[in-house]
């Protein structure tokens, strides 16, 4: 997985405006460096009803209309190739600033660190579930394959987004469900541009018991060091409480027998401790769910999630009820309830943001003067 060597620098976001009627219009300003900042073009575009109006191509130096609306603007604005040409290489300046300080950014990788576990044993009918999980890794795309006896699987493969940890890191779990046959092998492959070739991670043997209770007392004894040495740090740290912000959201629909999935994620809280339980008509499920550790974000922050498996009935709630010491009551949180915010702004503003990106290349006046001459 490589980048692709033309860059995309967006110079100015897309700019909205939109009237009572539903029309509505942005203009775009890009940069493309071919390989390099030493050759830069810079195109910019403007649109209306999902219509593009007009379009100056610097490579060119001149503004091509594609409406008939808008061949009066470039009419007139491709009989001053001089003027064009001045007030475009001011933005190409700014875009040459811009990328010598974010495309060396783009160019740094992360490896990620990869566990493969097993959440749950085959029992019966019910399929055992591995999870994938690649920890701390830039930049954000990544791909998560499971493969058996080197054919990739498809089916009952459920993933979570890439998760920003905050520190400009992601992480990122696949779950798989599937049932054991002897002798077989189930890998993890992972692409990202931190590797010129995919990342094979086999599913490690179980600890036995014995090893277990070692790995334990090792620690445990290694913990307790550690808080003895840096206790008074501790001590203070955690008088404070951070609230988690708490997502629920469906992973997969009942189908046949296979049941539905949910996903209960609380991240970013403060301190450790917190317990996530699904309930059903007021009574607490236990049965079908599993869930991670708090994983640490190594931010002194925390983020956990749980997986329930359930065949839905018409009308039932399926809250995640989630305790912690930041709240000195049971959070509740149903399916549906997470809304994105939104940002609401005036006719006026738009239009006066639309008006303002267009004018990094053409005067607000000269364009202002050219709408009314059209009316």
């Amino acid at each position: 997985m490589q980048y692709d060597r033309v860059i995309y620098l967006t110079l100015l976001l897309p700019t909205l405006f939109e009237t009572v009627h539903g029309h509505y219009g942005f203009a775009l300003a890009l940069c493309r460096a071919l390989g390099s900042l030493q050759n830069v073009e810079l195109i910019i575009t403007l649109n209306y009803d999902k219509t593009e109006l007009a379009r100056f191509n610097s490579t060119e130096n001149k503004v091509v209309a594609f409406t008939e609306y808008a061949m009066k603007w470039a009419d007139n604005f491709n009989q001053k190739p001089e003027w064009l040409h001045k007030k475009a290489e001011k933005v190409i300046a700014d875009c040459k600033r811009y990328g010598q300080l974010y495309l060396p950014l783009l160019e740094k990788t992360v490896k990620p660190e990869v566990i493969v576990r097993t959440v749950r044993q085959a029992s019966g009918e019910i399929p055992a579930m591995l999870i994938c999980s690649a920890y701390d890794f830039y930049p954000k795309p990544i791909k998560l394959t499971w493969m058996r006896d080197d054919k990739e699987m498809t089916a009952y493969v459920t993933s979570t987004e890439e998760l920003a940890n905050g520190d400009w890191y992601y992480q990122i779990h696949s779950h798989l469900e599937y049932f054991p046959k002897p002798g077989e092998k189930i890998s993890c492959v992972v692409q990202h541009a931190s590797s010129n070739k995919p990342m094979i991670y086999d599913l490690g043997p179980s600890l036995s018991e014995s090893d277990r209770n070692k790995f334990i007392t090792g620690a445990a004894g290694l913990v307790l060091g550690v808080i003895m040495a840096v206790g008074g740090l501790i001590y203070c740290q955690r008088k404070r409480t951070v609230k988690p912000e708490v997502i629920i959201r469906s992973l997969r629909q009942a189908s046949s027998k296979i049941p539905a999935m949910l996903i209960c994620s609380a991240c970013g809280f403060y301190p450790k401790p917190i317990k996530l339980t699904w309930m059903r008509d007021d009574k607490e499920m236990t049965a079908d769910v599993t869930s991670t550790e708090e994983l640490a974000d190594g931010d002194w922050y925390y983020q956990i999630h749980s997986h329930l498996e359930y065949f839905p009935k018409p009308g039932e709630k399926i809250p995640c009820v989630v305790e912690h010491a930041s709240s000195n009551k049971v959070m509740i949180y149903d399916l549906g309830e997470n809304r994105a915010d939104t940002i609401n702004m005036t006719t006026e503003t738009k239009l006066w943001l639309l008006l303002s990106a267009w004018s990094r290349i053409f005067t607000i006046a000269e364009v202002t003067q050219h709408y009314k001459d059209s009316l």
